[in-house]
């Protein structure tokens, strides 16, 4: 059975146009996303509250080229609480998280490094975690670990 020239003719005729109208269309859709640098859990730039939402967490680039942060906690009137006074390079695997229950931020960067921020009587204070005592870290920040191994 051989198809007709008329019906040949229109399903190439058919198959043209879907393919044009598929590509400008395509043109004018959003292009997608590009896909996350580093860990899930770090969205560069992304303002995130606190639990108790009396404060946020504001990582701010501070070197474009080298793709560098720091960590800004600011309280809920926007002033300035906490700054880190480490660049950490997002290209290194960077997370920097808030445990779920209280104000306590988390900062996990490099290969291993690990840091508790908290808020104490005289103001926020950073404390790097060394690796042996890793097993005191809540398992909900110690799911990041393995990222780091």
């Amino acid at each position: 059975m051989t198809a007709s020239p008329r019906r040949l003719t229109w399903s190439v005729i058919a198959v043209f146009v879907m393919a044009t109208l598929g590509v400008g269309l395509g043109a004018l859709l959003p292009a997608e996303p590009p896909p996350p640098r580093g860990p899930s859990a770090f969205d560069p730039g992304a303002v995130r509250p606190s639990p108790s939402t009396l404060f946020v967490v504001d990582p701010e680039l501070v070197d474009p080229q080298a793709d560098t942060w720091v960590v800004v906690i600011r309280d809920h009137r926007g002033v300035e609480v906490f700054r880190d006074g480490t660049h950490y390079p997002a290209a290194d695997g960077l997370i920097v998280t808030w445990l779920s229950n209280a104000d306590q931020l988390w900062v996990l960067s490099g290969r291993s490094t690990v840091e508790r921020i908290t808020r104490g009587p005289t103001g926020w204070a950073k404390v790097l975690v060394p690796p042996v005592e890793r097993h005191t870290v809540p398992r909900e920040i110690a799911r990041h670990l393995p990222v780091f191994g």
